[in-house]
């Protein structure tokens, strides 16, 4: 009888040991990727119905994503411009959010919030041109300011189909040096005016970005467009590739 292991057997174990290791490791991923796309549905929900309470609140209308957009451009749905960086204070949905609002129940995946420009959204962007304002409905604008209040509910005949918040990030700088820092907005496909905004819906979830719809519901949709400063950084917009999921 022989005691102990021979090299080759020493081998053997060593290379199952690494295999179990690796598939552990996977499977931990995949379960903390889960899990982060859980919480950020669970925070879009909440966005959405902020959203909603904010409409039976105020006759109708959803909130203003940039009310001041016009004139002092300090005042955002998540927070007010204070010291050069948006505090949830003054914020539209602030009141509407409750304990969580300073960081709007963030998404575990947004970028970092070093940057001041946009800090405290929690990675989301609200869609400004066809919701969070009337800049593409004029008719629908009180007193002239189109991005003084939201759209009218009663606009949206297809609420399933528009789009409210999205997961968002913006690449700020250029080159090597760019990074990706928050941003409130999910920009439309183009500008009716003409034009292509930067892409800002940031697909950080495995390829895909959350989104709650105007009705409610949450998905998760993968990328179909781009463009050069989205492409190497997950940035773009989803199918149908046009305004039609941006503008009722």
């Amino acid at each position: 009888m022989r005691n102990g292991f021979t090299l080759v057997e020493l081998l053997v174990a060593v290379a199952v040991a690494a295999m179990l290791f690796a598939v552990s490791l996977g499977a931990v991923a995949r379960a903390r990727d889960a899990g982060a796309r859980a919480a950020c549905k669970s925070n879009l929900r909440q966005l959405a119905t902020a959203a909603m309470a904010y409409a039976a609140d105020h006759d109708g209308r959803f909130p203003p994503a940039a009310a001041d957009m016009a004139t002092g451009n300090s005042l955002r749905w998540h927070g007010k411009k204070d010291g050069g960086v948006f505090r949830p204070e003054g914020g539209t949905l602030t009141e509407y959010l409750g304990g969580a609002s300073g960081q709007v129940r963030r998404c575990p995946g947004a970028p970092p919030t070093e940057d001041g420009f946009e800090s405290g959204c929690g990675g989301y962007g609200y869609n400004l041109a066809g919701v969070g304002s009337c800049t593409e409905h004029p008719e629908a604008a009180a007193g002239g300011d189109p991005y003084a209040e939201g759209m009218p509910v009663a606009f949206f005949t297809n609420a399933a189909g528009i789009a409210m918040f999205t997961d968002t990030a913006y690449a700020s700088g250029s080159g090597r040096k760019a990074k990706l820092i928050e941003y409130s907005f999910c920009e439309p496909v183009s500008w009716s005016g003409g034009g292509e905004p930067w892409p800002t819906i940031h697909f950080r979830h495995g390829g895909k970005a959350c989104v709650v719809w105007c009705d409610g519901h949450v998905t998760e949709e993968r990328l179909a467009k781009t463009g050069a400063r989205g492409a190497q950084r997950k940035l773009g917009w989803f199918a149908p590739a046009d305004n039609s999921v941006f503008i009722p």
